[in-house]
């Protein structure tokens, strides 16, 4: 799929998904997952704090944006860390909650 959208005001994406077999083959149950590569750099990893705190280069989106996905750290501080983000602090870009904790 792609993102065919963004409102800033909103920090709101529209996705296009792409669908094996057309968009006929959902239904009222069926799910999609959308995975977001963003890259950013750790500059702070806490095994007693149990959160991660990004640099200004990553979107700050609003609180509670990231909250229930899953947080992957492929290379630095907390490399190979992967989890759930259990709360999203926008104005110091901060992950925390961490289950697992970090």
């Amino acid at each position: 799929g792609k993102i065919s959208s963004y409102n800033a005001t909103e920090h709101s994406v529209i996705v296009v998904p792409a669908v094996p077999g057309g968009a006929e083959q959902l239904d009222p149950s069926s799910r999609l997952r959308i995975v977001l590569d963003m890259t950013s750099r750790a500059v702070a990893v806490g095994s007693s704090h149990h959160r991660v705190q990004l640099t200004s280069e990553i979107f700050q989106g609003k609180d509670g944006l990231f909250e229930g996905m899953t947080l992957r750290i492929r290379a630095g501080p907390g490399y190979p860390y992967q989890g759930i983000i259990g709360r999203y602090t926008a104005a110091t870009r901060t992950f925390s909650e961490l289950d697992p904790p970090t």
